[in-house]
C-alpha cells in the first residue's frame, strides 16, 4: 500500500468527497500515533507513491488510525471509537507477534522472541 491507495481507502469509507484536502492531515495523525506507540521514527507521507515498511507490512495500522482520526474530525464518535479500538488491538497484536526492531521488521521474526509492551 502506498499513501495514495491509503488516501483512496479513507475517501472511500468516509462517503464523502470535501475532505480530500485534509486526508494528508488523518495520514500525519496515523504516523504519528504509530511512531509514539512503537517508538519508531517513520517519516512523513508526503508523495502519493510514498511508504515505509510498516504500512507495507501492517496496512490496517495506517488504515485504523487514519479513519479514527477521520472520524474524530467528523465528530462521528461511533466510528472513531471502533476504528481506535480495533487499532488497539492491532496494535497489542503486533507487538506479540513482532520483535521490536526496525520499523517491527526482522526477517528473523519467526525464531526471535516476542516483544510485549505494557501499556497501561
Amino acid at each position: 500500500m502506498n499513501n495514495l491507495e491509503l488516501k483512496t481507502w479513507l475517501a472511500q469509507i468516509s462517503h464523502r468527497s470535501d475532505l480530500s484536502a485534509v486526508l494528508p492531515n488523518f495520514i500525519a495523525d496515523a504516523t504519528a500515533l504509530i511512531n509514539l506507540r512503537f517508538n519508531l521514527t517513520l517519516a512523513p507521507l508526503v508523495a502519493d507513491t510514498d511508504t515505509n515498511s510498516v504500512l507495507d507490512l501492517h496496512p490496517l495500522l495506517y488504515q485504523y488510525a487514519g479513519a479514527r482520526s477521520l472520524y474524530e474530525f467528523t465528530n462521528n464518535g461511533e466510528n472513531a471509537t471502533y476504528y481506535g479500538e480495533r487499532w488497539n488491538a492491532l496494535a497489542n497484536a503486533v507487538n506479540v507477534t513482532n520483535p521490536a526492531n526496525a520499523e517491527l521488521q526482522d526477517p528473523d521474526w519467526a525464531t526471535t522472541p516476542p516483544a510485549i509492551v505494557r501499556t497501561d
